[in-house]
């Protein structure tokens, strides 16, 4: 026996296949869209708000396209401070990355 995995259900249930997670495939549409709602909500929030960079020192304003929460120049500045104290010389890998 398992419990539904949907949090407002909680039945308990036998499972017909190995991997059944919710008892009843209307239980699972109503999980499946709750979380197409949060998506799409979430999406269209980053779509209409102004988010900026999250480094510090950082003001750049990034663009709806961006998925991340860092701009491409702070991208950069990472990985050859990364690269750098791997051993890298960093003269080289900022002639390479220059903007």
């Amino acid at each position: 026996m398992r419990i539904c995995a949907n949090e407002e259900c909680q039945i308990e249930f036998e499972p017909n296949t190995h991997n059944a997670i919710y008892h009843s495939p209307e239980c699972r549409r109503v999980v499946t869209n709750k979380k197409i709602l949060a998506k799409y909500y979430e999406k269209k929030e980053k779509i209409y708000t102004d988010r900026t960079c999250v480094t510090k020192n950082c003001i750049t304003i990034l663009s709806s396209y961006n998925d991340e929460d860092i701009c491409e120049p702070c991208k950069v500045e990472r990985l050859i401070q990364r690269l750098s104290s791997w051993g890298w010389d960093e003269e080289e890998l900022r002639d390479e990355w220059r903007y």
